[in-house]
């Protein structure tokens, strides 16, 4: 199969991502908030890109399982030293906007660093694997 000459056009992939079964997102490292999300976060929290948007920094704290913050926070750390190409998985539940604990599964890349090396993005692929969990 041959792709399309726009491969590397953003737009060209941002289409890509809005298309996957998976919500991605990418979180700033430096601020702490999501500045992508794909459609897929309706689906799978209930909320919307613009109310991930608006909640920002309270989009963890909102919806953040209280018993997974630690784990979660700690692995968000550990993402400073993961070389390129590597990933790292991580199970946590979150608050669906309904009120139900979903949840998640996701793995996570260095995204983006600056010029002196440092991890400033870090990109996730996440899957609501509640069901697989309850059939277990």
């Amino acid at each position: 199969m041959q792709l399309p000459a726009n491969v590397n056009d953003p737009s060209y992939l941002k289409m890509v991502a809005e298309k996957a079964p998976a919500l991605i997102y990418v979180f700033n490292q430096e601020t702490g908030e999501n500045e992508y999300t794909n459609r897929q976060i309706s689906d799978v929290l209930g909320y919307s890109v613009d109310e991930v948007r608006q909640l920002g920094l309270d989009l963890m704290a909102t919806a953040l399982h209280p018993d997974d913050a630690a784990e979660v926070f700690a692995h968000i750390e550990t993402l400073k030293d993961l070389p390129d190409g590597a990933a790292r998985e991580i199970e946590y539940r979150m608050q669906h906007k309904d009120g139900h604990w979903v949840t998640l599964m996701s793995s996570d890349s260095v995204f983006r660093r600056d010029e002196t090396g440092a991890v400033t993005h870090h990109i996730g692929i996440v899957i609501d694997v509640s069901a697989a969990q309850l059939a277990a």
